[in-house]
């Protein structure tokens, strides 16, 4: 459990604990600061002033991950290579060179 970074202790309300272990993994599985903030009992507000940097760095430890599974998931499943394929490397389904030729052949045909 873990207290926010820098906060004195001032007259109020007692800072709310929170379990960091189960913060970076609900930020790592890219959870929204509503979920977590269920999930730790805890108010979204209270996440974000004061845990924004471990969420941001969890979230995108967690981005890496996933995107190391679908990689070694495309080896083996030839629709995630296409998937990937679409995502990362703006490939698009269907024969553009069919219509290509097509096109070709027909200015031909007027030259002629």
């Amino acid at each position: 459990m873990a207290k926010p970074k820098g906060k004195p202790n001032l007259p109020g309300r007692p800072f709310k604990e929170i379990d960091l272990i189960l913060l970076r993994k609900l930020a790592a599985m890219q959870c929204t600061y509503p979920e977590m903030s269920a999930c730790l009992q805890c108010h979204p507000e209270t996440l974000s002033n004061n845990y924004s940097e471990i969420i941001k760095e969890e979230a995108e430890n967690g981005k890496s991950s996933l995107r190391r599974l679908q990689f070694k998931h495309a080896q083996k499943t030839p629709s995630m290579a296409m998937f990937l394929g679409k995502v990362y490397l703006n490939q698009k389904e269907g024969d553009d060179n069919k219509a290509r030729v097509i096109y070709i052949k027909e200015k031909d045909d007027s030259n002629s």
